[in-house]
């Protein structure tokens, strides 16, 4: 095989000779199992509480067909198929075939271990292909709800200046990671409520279960909406 490249940049320049990359692919017996390299959300991500599902792509570095279970099984015993790509247009930018699947069954408050296997070439006589013998183990961590379990300022803020630093402060808990979470708080002249999700402002310090925020305000009384959310999603 000989390939032909070329490269342009930003400014529209580009290679007059196309780059060429020659290779030849052995005409030889596959006797390599297909290899799992890596899928679209990392194992052990957590998933929001009564989360029940979880969308998942693994990828191949060949063309397979794959199948997972809950225990670690031979490739045939395992219950649940997967859709995989097997054409060659179907590679990804990474060169990998993905192949998609729903895990089901899972669980909150623990660790959900899922097992995957593949058999390669599915174009090939039965006796000529080859089964992954080592699963690919992948966890999905479910959570619990997040609480915010303390808020301050509760009291009144007094100072000598006309404009007074106030610290909002926040306490989370549970969720995932013990409450390891970014907070985002919302307030207008009006002391109205946020018209969407992108009217709230990211704490300064988050990014853990204790959280705060400088204000410098002026006399007046001030209402504040407040949400966390954390890496499962749990709000």
């Amino acid at each position: 095989y000989t390939l032909f490249i070329r490269c342009q940049d930003a400014n529209g320049n580009f290679n007059q000779d196309a780059y060429s990359v020659s290779f030849c692919v052995e005409k030889g017996p596959d006797t390599t199992p297909p290899l799992i390299v890596d899928t679209n959300v990392p194992s052990g991500n957590p998933v929001k509480f009564n989360q029940t599902s979880f969308e998942l792509e693994v990828y191949v570095n060949e063309p397979s067909e794959c199948k997972w279970s809950r225990e670690d099984r031979e490739y045939e015993d395992m219950e649940h198929e997967m859709e995989c790509a097997s054409n060659l247009f179907e590679m990804n930018n990474q060169q990998v075939y993905p192949c998609e699947t729903t895990l089901t069954g899972l669980e909150d408050r623990k660790d959900n271990e899922y097992y995957f296997k593949c058999k390669d070439q599915p174009w090939a006589q039965e006796g000529d292909r080859n089964t992954n013998k080592q699963s690919y183990l992948y966890t999905v961590v479910g959570t619990q709800p997040l609480n915010i379990v303390d808020i301050g300022p509760k009291e009144d803020i007094f100072g000598s200046t006309d404009t007074i630093p106030v610290f909002l402060e926040v306490t989370t808990d549970n969720g995932h990671d013990n409450g390891k979470a970014l907070c985002y708080y919302y307030n207008d002249e009006e002391n109205g409520e946020p018209s969407g999700e992108e009217d709230y402002l990211l704490f300064l310090d988050t990014k853990s279960n204790v959280h705060s925020q400088r204000q410098d305000l002026v006399e007046g009384d001030y209402k504040y909406f407040i949400k966390c959310v954390d890496l499962g999603g749990n709000a």
